[in-house]
């Protein structure tokens, strides 16, 4: 959970998916989350912020992207979409230790691809100049962690995507771990919730007969 939040509310319930909506600091601004059910990895964060008169914004994507529902939503063309299917592209998805950016449709071979970190971006450039981008850890950002260490960077090509994973620090971990500790009791305070409403209905029920 980011920092600064209000308390997090519950989302209608997906299959296998536990979603966390909250309000960060400003009430423009709302914030969901949605994790494994299973592993209570961290799947979707993304926001959005309304305008002056009150209009919701666009959803933007810090981990995971738009399912094809939700880009068919905002009327992506089928050329549209060849295009988008070509380019490159960047998502965010992690694993309980480290912070995993994939960049999807880079067909050149690894020994192409140059990774470095440069203050607090991952820098990305290709000898062959044809691809350049910096990515930001926004988790580290907000903790105002200013120094990657390139030690903790790790680079992998498979299947045109370039991944890259970098470690995440003790605070980020020590944090996460806090994270889940308070959604597995707020799990098991829901569950108990939702079995003393299931055992009043079914007295309900008895009344009635």
């Amino acid at each position: 959970m980011i920092a600064n939040s209000a308390p997090a509310t519950r989302q209608p319930k997906q299959p296998n998916r536990r979603i966390i909506s909250t309000c960060p600091s400003d009430p423009s601004v709302e914030l969901v989350e949605e994790f494994d059910a299973s592993t209570d990895l961290l799947l979707v964060r993304k926001s959005r912020k309304k305008s002056v008169l009150g209009r919701e914004g666009d959803w933007v994507y810090e981990v995971g992207e738009p399912s094809p529902a939700e880009n068919a939503l905002v009327g992506f063309t089928r050329d549209i979409q060849e295009c988008v299917e070509t380019t490159p592209k960047v998502t965010r998805r992690d694993s309980l230790h480290a912070f995993v950016f994939r960049i999807r449709n880079l067909p050149y071979p690894k020994s192409v691809y140059a990774v470095t970190v440069e203050g607090s971006q991952i820098v990305v450039r290709t000898t062959n100049k044809k691809y350049f981008t910096r990515l930001s850890i926004t988790d580290l950002d907000r903790i105002n962690f200013k120094t990657l260490q390139q030690s903790d960077l790790s680079v992998d090509h498979q299947n045109d995507t370039l991944i890259i994973s970098y470690q995440k620090p003790n605070p980020i971990l020590e944090n996460e771990a806090k994270d889940r500790q308070q959604r597995k009791l707020a799990q098991k305070k829901e569950s108990h919730h939702d079995g003393a409403d299931h055992v009043n209905k079914i007295k309900d029920e008895c009344k009635t007969q």
